[in-house]
């Protein structure tokens, strides 16, 4: 239950997240400044589980997961999805998360998406657009696959199919005729309650679920900015974003890494 777009540009990239949770959901921790076996990163903790759904590594990695609601349910699956990406982050490049998520025994984790930003394309393109697609690494319960992912991606347990149409339908409509994008067109994307409130808007709200959180990440040159929302977007954007109000900023120093194709 969640919508992730992004944006390259010549500084770098941007991501975009709308965290739909249940309403019981206790709430996550703020993102900050973490270590993980020597490497730093800034990512929001999951006051369930201890894990996180989105976390953006010191060498300009961002590593984002959500649901994989169209393959069968696990119901032997122990262990939460979002223990995932703290192991990845350690990790230089995308090829290399790739190896170690392939080390790991994934029997014990319900079906996901996980999608590998870095700030240069396969291959060492750069991005330059909303539309160019990502590594993504998809787990389905029996195997990991490999693919790669046009903006936006979008989860959903409720009525995907329909879901999955009217968002990524808004999506279009909305970028495909700018030439100059901003982050701001983004953060209204994610707002938005097109065609109404509800389970089909980006900004999600049913009687048992919600958007609970955005999350924006910048990497750029030398800086990686993670800016958090700890509500629906459409509670803020209006009134709070654009002046920058309601929202929590954390930055790490970025590190040069020579980047690999994703293999």
């Amino acid at each position: 239950m969640c919508t992730i777009s992004w944006l390259y540009d010549h500084n770098g990239y941007h991501i975009f997240f709308n965290r739909d949770e249940q309403r019981t959901r206790e709430k996550a921790q703020q993102p900050k400044v973490h270590n993980v076996a020597g490497c730093k990163a800034i990512y929001p903790v999951d006051a369930k589980a201890g894990g996180t759904w989105i976390a953006a590594n010191e060498y300009g990695l961002t590593f984002a997961l959500l649901n994989y609601y169209q393959a069968p349910i696990d119901t032997d699956a122990k262990h939460s999805r979002g223990l995932i990406i703290p192991s990845l982050l350690p990790a230089k490049n995308v090829a290399e998360a790739h190896d170690i998520l392939k080390r790991v025994n994934l029997k014990g984790f319900g079906p996901f998406s996980l999608l590998c930003f870095s700030p240069q394309a396969a291959g060492g393109e750069k991005f330059s657009d909303a539309n160019r697609r990502v590594p993504l690494l998809r787990w389905n319960g029996i195997k990991l696959e490999k693919v790669m992912q046009a903006s936006p991606l979008i989860s959903s347990a409720v009525d995907y199919e329909n879901v999955n149409a009217v968002r990524s339908e808004l999506y279009r409509n909305i970028f495909r005729e700018k030439t100059a994008l901003q982050p701001m067109d983004f953060y209204r994307y994610h707002a938005t309650h097109t065609p109404a409130r509800g389970h089909l808007s980006v900004c999600m709200h049913r009687e048992d679920a919600r958007t609970v959180s955005f999350s924006h990440v910048a990497v750029g040159h030398h800086v990686v900015a993670f800016t958090y929302l700890d509500s629906a977007p459409c509670c803020s954007v209006s009134d709070g974003v654009e002046q920058g109000r309601n929202l929590n900023t954390a930055t790490l120093i970025r590190k040069a890494v020579t980047e690999t194709s994703f293999a």
